[in-house]
């Protein structure tokens, strides 16, 4: 025999030594007092004592019986086979509640959201459970990336239920994969053969919660056999949301007003705001109010507005999902003029309210800087005297860049140039050694230290201290963009150059001659930012892409050298016919790669062309193409090099450099972080978040001495933000891989077994989670055959003490006696 509540079973039989106790007390001797009718009544007493000592243990044995089936009918005793007690056993309740972005619809506009309401639901399904019985329960919360809040399933229910109340939105996509590989993971290591399993899935299902095209292959029917899946039904009222999907700056690196360009005052920022829509707002046309703002920040202050607000309206057509609206900011004002102490600004975007809040706002962050520098590593140029002005061939690689980037400044490059690109022309024969705090000391010695951007015109020239300065500044966030030496035919610089800057490109030694001269096409670069990495900042190109094609037309390259990636190691920008690429930017993916230290710490920007900048090996330094793809490839080069990210919420913080510490709160950017001391978040060597960043926010990234060295601004994810609506037959054919019954439940309506593919029979009886269980599982409170049975008892028992008790013949022997007594005395006094 077992019972399902043992301990009270075992309480209950105990209660049995209790009439006997009390039996023994009653029967203690007690010191005789002899008096004159004493032995009438110990005759009497002696007449009778057998059956008065039969009588007795009769009620012993019925009092006791009364209470052993009380004790019995409270511990609940389950009669058969082991198979039936595995059915009725101790039940294991999975709980996987829906936290994402969708969940936190407003309901009807009021303070309350849906996840709350859906919270409670949960409450309900635990407080379902019985821990007398041994139930037990486990909390996954689904948000991206799932998370398990109480595992193992633990017999604790008020522990689980304070872990529940505690939890909160985040800003992500739920993620129902990984939390069911989380409960397949529990069900093939913990789960016992006894006992039945439970998993429910509390969700109000919009479309920004769950995405019926993802695979839900972690969990597979046979891992689902003996499992009951509940699931709350989908959110029945219809709300309308708009997304901010990105906010998108011209560059990442700003020029402040009145900066040594002198143009920048007039120009500003262009930032483009993409939008987007879902909900029952669908169908009709609305308008959306946008503005963008420039926030600056630091670790020990909260942000402050750095300029005036820009602002749009978009105007939403019927049907129309997405939206973009254009804005320039005014460019804010140089406060600081030391390239080595940069503050973090971030543009921040804002639309009306609506059901959503956490979308309504999102930043990026990025630089704003009074000049660049860029160092260009190349012997002194010849040209400058008037017979070579026209003279094309005179012209070297570092006149080429130093033109397009400051077409002002003197070709001799002896000295720095005034505009917001300052070059300044290294002498690589003099000698280029890291700095003295990096081990190098002597002539040359940190020449390149503080540069934004290195250009290595004459790679040849460069030796392995040289190469060790360039990987300096190269970890340190500067682009650095290198070319083929037009001098001489093998280049044996590449295995120096791939050593230093821990590529791991295969690149020929002899240029390959092109007869006739190949076109230039546009490359396929990959650097725009995708949902699987968003590392990814952007093509650098990205502003000239619209004129990329007619820049391209007349230029010709008829020497270049043979470049490929060793798997995927970098991305084209620009390519020739022939299918060769000829520009080439270190692709993000590549600084995850390997084991390699060389490969895990770098930050900066690396492009490379594979035709020397000569008219011997291409005409494009004389076509209109060279000072617009130098300009993009310097600029945004820097911007993509910083420790500058903007992430959706959910994911990791990846690529700071091993020069980043640790990220504090930026307090006040978006407006609504909760003021005082900032949190913190610790990085590993690599620069990494040991966890993803789970709700929107603006962070400050600190080096080991405590400075300021970029910023990491974290918004809602805007796939997560959907608010259109799932159907029942949507959610259940989705999760047909699991199982081909689900069960749905409501606390205020009916639950529903839906088969996939089927039309759902509407119930008119309400059933909740405790009923649902109930009804395959849940056994009465107390066994009533064992209480009908000490109810039994307890009449017999009641009926035995009455006549044991011999009270109607004392009364019939009383009053015989009365009668007879009275007789004899009438009979006396008639004689007298």
């Amino acid at each position: 025999m077992n019972f399902i509540n043992p301990t009270l079973a075992a309480a209950g039989l105990l209660c049995v030594m209790i009439p006997i106790i009390i039996h023994i007390l009653m029967r203690r001797r007690r010191r005789p007092v002899q008096w004159a009718a004493m032995r009438f009544i110990v005759e009497a007493y002696r007449r009778q004592r057998r059956r008065m000592s039969l009588e007795q243990l009769l009620l012993l044995l019925a009092r006791c019986a009364l209470v052993a089936l009380l004790g019995l009918a409270i511990g609940k005793p389950v009669l058969g086979s082991a198979t039936f007690f595995a059915n009725h056993g101790p039940r294991t309740l999975y709980l996987v509640v829906d936290n994402s972005l969708a969940s936190s619809v407003a309901v009807d506009r009021s303070p309350q959201t849906e996840f709350e309401s859906w919270r409670d639901r949960a409450l309900a399904m635990i407080d379902a459970l019985d821990q007398s019985r041994g139930d037990r329960v486990a909390v996954i919360a689904a948000a991206t990336p799932s998370e398990g809040l109480v595992l193992p399933p633990t017999p604790e229910l008020n522990a689980a239920r304070q872990v529940l109340r505690e939890l909160v939105p985040s800003h992500a996509r739920a993620d129902w994969p990984g939390s069911l590989a989380i409960v397949k993971e529990q069900l093939t290591s913990g789960r016992s053969d006894s006992g039945q399993t439970l998993v429910s899935l509390v969700s109000p299902w919009r479309a920004g919660s769950v995405d019926l095209e993802s695979s839900l292959s972690a969990l597979t029917a046979d891992d689902g056999k003996g499992v009951s899946l509940f699931l709350t039904p989908p959110a029945s009222v219809p709300e309308s949301n708009v997304t901010i999907a990105s906010v998108e700056p011209a560059r990442r690196v700003i020029m402040a007003a009145g900066s040594s360009g002198g143009n920048a005052e007039s120009g500003g920022t262009p930032v483009r705001v993409k939008l987007t829509r879902s909900g029952a707002g669908l169908n009709a046309s609305a308008t959306t109010s946008v503005s963008v703002r420039m926030v600056s920040a630091d670790a020990s202050a909260a942000a402050k507005e750095a300029s005036t607000q820009a602002t749009a309206i978009v105007a939403w057509a019927a049907r129309q999902d997405s939206a973009e609206a254009f804005m320039t900011l005014p460019a804010p004002k140089a406060e600081r003029t030391s390239t080595s102490d940069r503050p973090p600004v971030f543009i921040v975007a804002s639309i009306d309210s609506d059901v959503l809040t956490a979308d309504n706002q999102s930043a990026v962050a990025v630089q704003v800087r009074d000049r660049l520098d860029v160092g260009i590593i190349a012997p002194p140029s010849a040209v400058g005297q008037a017979a070579d002005s026209f003279n094309l061939a005179a012209y070297s690689p570092a006149d080429w860049y130093a033109l397009s980037l400051s077409p002002r400044g003197d070709l001799s490059l002896r000295q720095r140039q005034s505009g917001e690109i300052r070059v300044q022309l290294i002498d690589p024969q003099q000698g280029i050694a890291p700095s003295v705090t990096a081990g190098g000391s002597g002539r040359g010695a940190g020449l390149l230290t503080g540069m934004d951007a290195v250009l290595v015109a004459r790679p040849d020239l460069l030796d392995t201290a040289g190469w060790k300065a360039v990987r300096e500044v190269f970890d340190a966030g500067a682009c650095v963009i290198l070319c083929p030496s037009p001098i001489g035919k093998s280049q044996l610089w590449s295995d120096e150059m791939k050593t230093a800057l821990g590529v791991d490109w295969v690149i020929s030694r002899d240029p390959t001659e092109l007869t006739p001269p190949s076109n230039v096409s546009i490359g396929t670069a990959k650097n725009g930012a995708t949902a699987s990495n968003p590392r990814r900042r952007g093509d650098l190109l990205a502003l000239i892409n619209a004129e990329l094609p007619e820049l391209v037309k007349p230029v010709g390259v008829s020497r270049v050298l043979d470049v490929r990636p060793a798997g995927d190691g970098f991305d084209t920008m620009l390519s020739l016919s022939t299918g060769q690429p000829l520009l080439v930017s270190l692709a993000d993916a590549a600084a995850s790669q390997g084991a390699d230290a060389i490969k895990t710490q770098r930050r900066g920007t690396l492009v490379m062309f594979t035709a020397a900048i000569d008219v011997d090996w291409t005409d494009l330094p004389a076509r209109p193409l060279m000072v617009p793809l130098m300009q993009e490839l310097v600029r945004q080069g820097i911007g993509r090099g910083a420790s500058l990210r903007s992430v959706a919420a959910g994911s990791a913080v990846d690529g700071l450099g091993s020069a980043a510490a640790d990220m504090v709160r930026a307090s006040g950017v978006f407006g609504d972080e909760a003021s005082g001391t900032a949190d913190r978040i610790g990085l590993d060597q690599r620069g990494r978040t040991q966890s993803p960043l789970r709700t929107r926010g603006a962070w400050l990234v600190r080096g080991s001495t405590g400075g300021v060295i970029g910023a990491v601004a974290v918004s809602a994810d805007p796939d997560a933000a959907s608010v259109a609506m799932h159907t029942k037959d949507e959610i259940a054919k989705w999760l047909a891989p699991i199982s081909q019954r689900v069960t749905w439940i409501d606390e205020k309506g009916p639950a529903m077994p839906v088969s996939p593919g089927a039309t759902p029979v509407e119930e008119t009886a309400p059933m909740t989670f405790s009923k649902a269980i109930g009804d395959s599982t849940e056994l009465p409170p107390i066994s009533f055959p064992l209480l009908v049975a000490a109810g039994c008892i307890a009449l017999l028992e009641l009926a035995c003490a009455r006549w044991f008790s011999h009270a109607k013949q004392e009364n019939f022997t009383f009053a015989a006696a009365e009668k007879q007594g009275g007789a004899s005395a009438s009979r006396g006094a008639a004689a007298a």
